[in-house]
């Protein structure tokens, strides 16, 4: 961090007490939000030796079966909050409360940072039910009330933001999602050859083509099987999709259209998958294939990138935004279009290692460590403005 901003900030204030909501990730099969948090508030504890941290877990009826984090430093506090009961108590020498998504806050003193990860529910309303566009709403609405500053994770996110939101620009900083890169990174030869064996066990073998997320409306699995299904009837494909991911909402029918478009017995459904097991299917895959019909960051992408594996995405929200250069782009309701591209990088093998190379390169922007110190930055400058009204 040496002369960087962040830099000067820590050098002009005194230590700061940053509160952060680590609810997110108390489930054993944390992602999205969940994954974010975690690797944020450890990450800090690596590049931030001065600020003290208190980790404000709220703890509802029922959640004796959560796994709670464990202080991994002399730095953090643990504060087990009951259903928001002690929440004045808890924070009255907070200086910075940081909610990694959209709630409603209820500290009265501290400076509030509240990071926004999509407009999902105002840009694609349809794939959300009645019930869960008005509970976003009420949080976000909530949240924004009462925040002196906003994270974005993309430009995208930023600018619906500011389009469905009376919240002053000047309040909103992008700071770009990050990955671990002791995760996701391209395994040399004999890892691969382990992974290799690891996936054929499961009924996986070369080629297939790759899908990373929970299944739901917005993700477009539906849109990518057409496309297989047009392959597979041009003679131009005979490997397997394999899907990684936990079943998310209306989806209920999506086992009968891979049986109708006859893909049963090439397509795989593994569940959730994360970590070094994600890592091996990234590095063997032929490509991701991530055709989201709106994403606020799109981690995927940059997984993938980083696993030297060739990427297809939408041309749309922040897919495009984060992949740049680095990936093939499609319209995500074109399955023809989505089909030509998959077929162009399994047969032009100068258009894939081009991509692999773009993303490997592109993937060194979005690290854990940019991502906690932009954060970090933006603590520091409302720290000293606290400073400064004392």
């Amino acid at each position: 961090m040496e002369g960087t901003e962040s830099d000067r900030l820590l050098n002009m204030t005194q230590p700061l007490r940053i509160a952060i909501n680590c609810r997110p990730f108390l489930r054993k099969d944390f992602t999205g939000i969940g994954r974010y948090t975690h690797d944020l508030v450890h990450t800090l504890l690596k590049i931030d030796e001065k600020n003290r941290y208190l980790w404000h877990v709220p703890i509802r009826l029922f959640d004796r079966r959560r796994k709670f984090p464990r202080p991994v430093s002399g730095q953090v506090t643990l504060k087990r909050d009951w259903r928001g009961l002690g929440v004045e108590r808890m924070f009255q020498d907070v200086d910075i409360y940081h909610a990694p998504s959209p709630e409603e806050v209820n500290c009265r003193r501290a400076k509030v940072v509240v990071t926004v990860h999509d407009l999902i529910f105002k840009v694609l309303p349809v794939v959300h039910t009645d019930d869960a566009i008005q509970e976003s709403e009420k949080k976000l609405s909530s949240s924004l009330e009462r925040a002196d500053r906003v994270i974005c994770v993309s430009d995208t996110t930023r600018a619906d933001l500011l389009k469905y939101y009376p919240v002053p620009p000047q309040k909103v900083e992008r700071v770009y999602n990050g990955i671990d890169e002791g995760i996701f990174y391209r395994m040399g030869t004999a890892d691969l050859d382990r992974a290799r064996h690891t996936l054929e066990k499961r009924g996986i073998k070369d080629p297939y083509l790759l899908f990373v997320s929970t299944i739901e409306p917005r993700k477009n699995l539906k849109t990518l099987l057409k496309a297989l299904a047009l392959l597979k009837e041009r003679g131009r494909f005979s490997g397997q999709l394999v899907v990684c991911g936990m079943r998310g909402w209306m989806t209920e029918d999506t086992e009968d259209v891979v049986e109708k478009l006859g893909l049963k017995a090439c397509v795989i459904f593994t569940g959730h998958m994360a970590g070094a097991d994600l890592r091996q299917f990234y590095n063997l895959a032929r490509a991701l294939i991530y055709p989201s019909f709106y994403e606020g960051f799109g981690l995927p992408i940059v997984e993938a990138f980083a696993c030297g594996t060739p990427v297809i995405t939408s041309h749309n929200s922040s897919c495009k935004e984060i992949a740049g250069p680095a990936a093939l782009t499609v319209d995500p309701l074109d399955e023809d279009e989505l089909a030509q591209a998959i077929h162009r990088i399994l047969n032009d093998k100068a258009c894939a290692q081009g991509l692999v190379q773009e993303g490997l390169m592109r993937a060194q922007r979005f690290t854990l460590t940019t991502c906690a110190r932009e954060a970090l930055q933006v603590y520091e400058h409302l720290g000293a403005s606290l400073s400064c009204n004392k």
